[in-house]
């Protein structure tokens, strides 16, 4: 049967120390739904864990690697409540980087079968969505805040394409909708305003400020000041960053500073899977 993995990250307002000692403690499974009454959780190399979801059923696992601060390799094994012999025989790798004081968390759980990706996918965004929001504390006063709140972000991909090209699918409308799923009303030039469309969502008005051909696209949505550059590499790629800010500090600005960071974390991996098929 074939197989087929899942790969994620998020962007946590804190620092790597603290992230990775909320997972040891559990609060990755914690906000999944997870009965911590039953739980079993030994975090040590070679400790075992067993968790028991009343709706779902229960998973065994075997922590085969844990880096302190960086890295967490763990095995999957689930019984369904509605087939009770599911076993994955999956592993899941946390990796956590610390930049500019943020935590960057990556998730990749391998070796699913493919009928299940649908629902692992689902299953682990909510989970990192929730262990996010156990971080409330750290911004409790965020209303507060007279000096600000860095909300900001800046991420990057490495595309094995020409940057010429690469530039194209991006500005370009009709490229855009093929591999991101959105409709927009023209493509992405200096100084017009276009409309981006998804299923289901109302128009977003996006004003593009500046364009640099196959180097440069600035543009504002809603609260966020969104930057795109493009640099080509020696062995002709193209490493495509994305920066974001513009959002008050406060609580609804911080959740809608996550939300966007998460979606142009989709649009790269989108994009690099359109541009390297």
């Amino acid at each position: 049967m074939e197989k087929v993995s899942v790969n994620m990250s998020r962007i946590f307002k804190c620092d790597a120390k603290t992230l990775f000692e909320a997972i040891q403690e559990g609060a990755l499974f914690k906000f999944t739904g997870v009965d911590m009454s039953k739980a079993q959780i030994d975090f040590k190399m070679g400790g075992k864990f067993h968790l028991f979801w009343k709706d779902y059923g229960v998973c065994d696992g075997l922590f085969k690697e844990i880096i302190p601060h960086e890295k967490i390799v763990f095995t999957w094994d689930c019984t369904n409540n509605e087939s009770t012999t599911e076993n994955l025989g999956s592993t899941v790798t946390i990796k956590i980087k610390e930049k500019e004081g943020k935590a960057i968390l990556t998730l990749i759980h391998e070796n699913i079968e493919k009928h299940l990706h649908n629902d692992m996918s689902f299953g682990w965004d909510d989970a990192l969505s929730d262990l996010r929001k156990s971080f409330a504390e750290i911004v409790a006063k965020i209303e507060n805040n007279k000096s600000g709140l860095d909300l900001y972000f800046k991420m990057k991909k490495e595309i094995k394409l020409n940057r010429a090209k690469v530039f194209q699918y991006v500005a370009d409308e009709n490229h855009l909708q093929k591999y991101f799923g959105l409709k927009s009303s023209g493509p992405l030039k200096e100084g017009t305003t276009v409309s981006w469309v998804w299923s289901g969502l109302k128009p977003f008005t996006v004003n593009v400020h500046q364009v640099i051909e196959n180097e440069l696209i600035k543009f504002q949505w809603d609260k966020a000041h969104v930057c795109m550059s493009f640099q080509e590499t020696t062995n002709g790629s193209t490493v495509i960053f994305i920066e974001a800010t513009g959002w008050e500090p406060t609580q609804s600005g911080l959740e809608s500073s996550y939300s966007e960071c998460d979606g142009w974390m989709e649009f790269l991996i989108a994009l690099k899977q359109y541009s390297e098929k």
